[in-house]
Order: C-alpha cells, then sequence, then structure tokens
C-alpha cells in the first residue's frame, strides 16, 4: 500500500495531524518535490526522505506524462520491496496530481488531504470558481481549450512545457492575449507575474509548482455569430421551407467549388450557411443540433463512411 499525502499549500504549521502521523511512522518517504515549504518539518525532525526532483531537472526532454509515468514506476517498484510506502505532493493530492491518480489506478491507497493551492491561486487572481472556469494540465489539448471561459494549466514545470503550451494556446488566442504566471502560489516564494502569452517561454523560474491563469476571451465569436444568424432569420423572415433551402443549398455549392483553390473566404462562408440551416432547422423543430452531433458520432463508433 501507498499513503498520499498531501503537504498543503503552505508550512509545516499548516500540516495537519493525519499528515504528520504518517511522517512519523517509520516507512520510506518520497516527495514528488522537496521545493515546498512544509519539507522543513523533515529536516527540522531529521526525517530522511527522497524527492523526485532530480527526474525534472535531469531529464527535461521527457514529457509530462513520460515524467509523471517514471515517478509512478519507482514508487510502485518500492512499494513492492517494502510493502507499505509514503509518497508526498504538494498541496491536496486530488487537485491536479496526475501521479496520484495513476497510483490509485494500480495499487491500493491510503489518501490525506491538504490545503490546495487552488484557493491561493483564486485570491491571486481574484477569481470566484464557480463563475466558469476549467481546469486543465499541461498535456491538454486543444479541443479541451473553451476560450468563453478563463482557464487555470497547471503542472507547467519547466520552460519548455511553458514554450509548448504558449504555442498551442496562440492556435487560439492573440500572441498578446495578457495571462497570468503563478510559481509557488501560496508559499512565501510566491511570484506572480502578468504578461503576454508569447512572452511565456521567456519567464524565469518556471518549476514544478507553477501555472498559467488564462482570462477568458470576453467576445466569445461563436456566440456573436449565433446571435447574428438570429437576427438574420427575423429581419428577413427566412423558414425552413423549399424556396430558402434551395437557394442556401446552391451558395454551398457555389462556395464548395471555391475551396479548390484554398480560399479561406469562401471556407467563411460555406461555415456560416451550415450554420445558417442549423439555426432554420432547429428554431422550427425539425432537427435538433445535438442529435445531429450524436448521429454523427454514432456513425463514427460504427465505422460507417460519410463520403
Amino acid at each position: 500500500m501507498i499513503n498520499i499525502v498531501g503537504l498543503g499549500a503552505s508550512d509545516e504549521k499548516a500540516l495537519i495531524l493525519g499528515a504528520l502521523e504518517i511522517i512519523n511512522n517509520g516507512r520510506k518517504n518520497f516527495l514528488r518535490t522537496e521545493k515546498h515549504e512544509a519539507v522543513s518539518y523533515f529536516i527540522n525532525h531529521k526525517i530522511s526522505y527522497k524527492s523526485f526532483d532530480y527526474i525534472y531537472e535531469d531529464e527535461k526532454s521527457l514529457s509530462f506524462e513520460d515524467v509523471y509515468g517514471k515517478i509512478v514506476e519507482i514508487l510502485l517498484r518500492e512499494e513492492k520491496e517494502n510493502g507499505v510506502i509514503n509518497y508526498y505532493v504538494p498541496g491536496n493530492p486530488f487537485v491536479a496530481e496526475k501521479t496520484v491518480s495513476l497510483l490509485i489506478e494500480k495499487t491500493a491507497t491510503n489518501v490525506i488531504k491538504g490545503m490546495s493551492f487552488i484557493d491561493d491561486v483564486l485570491a491571486q487572481v481574484k477569481r470566484d470558481a464557480v463563475d466558469g472556469l476549467l481546469f486543465l494540465d499541461s498535456d491538454f489539448d486543444l479541443l479541451d481549450i473553451n476560450p468563453s471561459m478563463d482557464i487555470l494549466i497547471t503542472q507547467i514545470y519547466n520552460n519548455r512545457i511553458a514554450s509548448d503550451t504558449s504555442i498551442k494556446l496562440q492556435e487560439i488566442y492573440s500572441p498578446d492575449h495578457e495571462v497570468i504566471l503563478l510559481i509557488d502560489a501560496g508559499l512565501k516564494s510566491q511570484r506572480i507575474s502578468r504578461d503576454k502569452l508569447y512572452l511565456l517561454p521567456r519567464q524565469e523560474g518556471i518549476n514544478h509548482q507553477t501555472a498559467l491563469y488564462v482570462p477568458r476571451i470576453r467576445e466569445d465569436k461563436r456566440k456573436i455569430l449565433i446571435s447574428y444568424i438570429e437576427k438574420l432569420i427575423d429581419d428577413k423572415n427566412l423558414s425552413y421551407s423549399d424556396e430558402v433551402l434551395n437557394i442556401i443549398r446552391e451558395k454551398m455549392i457555389e462556395e464548395a467549388e471555391n475551396l479548390k483553390a484554398n480560399d479561406d473566404n469562401s471556407l467563411a462562408k460555406l461555415y456560416f450557411l451550415i450554420n445558417l440551416l442549423l439555426g432554420l432547422g432547429n428554431r422550427e423543430g425539425f432537427f435538433n443540433k445535438d442529435l445531429i452531433l450524436e448521429t454523427i458520432l454514432q456513425k463514427i463508433r460504427e465505422n460507417s463512411d460519410f463520403f
């Protein structure tokens, strides 16, 4: 079994009783990182431990997934050799701790919670998580991003990850979009900096207690498009009739032909016409947009071809 302990978001004085009992149980201790102020308890009480900082520092070429996979591999091997071991992570084990979720899948665990750094992060950026806040880690996919929500990205543990994150986000956000980098949030060493997205890789002091806060784009382009289409339907008194459908069909064929010239303008018009068709049909009850998506997914699951 592995005892998984959250060290909280502050110094040794904030360690809860359950954490102190595990620390003093005489088992082998492993820390995801010793760069945490609560580790002073181990030092002051001469309690031995081994940290995994060397994996981050010596193998910077490893991906996010590989780093945490290697930590888990070592812990499982130590558990097999020693029976019961202790593993410590910053903050709360159930918040932004990939190694913890992997361990829970693979072996028996006893989890002792601690205060999450998320509370300190939200205090620094002055945000209420209830008002639409998306939590991601640094191996996110672009499809995970919702620019109409504020986003908190964790596990940005070195400048390479920061660079990769910056490049991916610039697929959606402007390079000048202001972001907030939070290093060691909640600790005495915390550093909060605001800068443009493209400058993220140049930040100094990035470590594996670094998070990135990405404010939402106030202008939600899709909502504006849908709103415009709804107004267009009303203003022109459009309906789901044969006449209107034929006009849309002819325009779609025309714009599809123009795609051969890699015309972005034609692609934009085609996308607009598809959304106009969806708006008309959905409004008058001929079909439901969500059911259309479900039908597409079902066809994919059945390995059906669409053309």
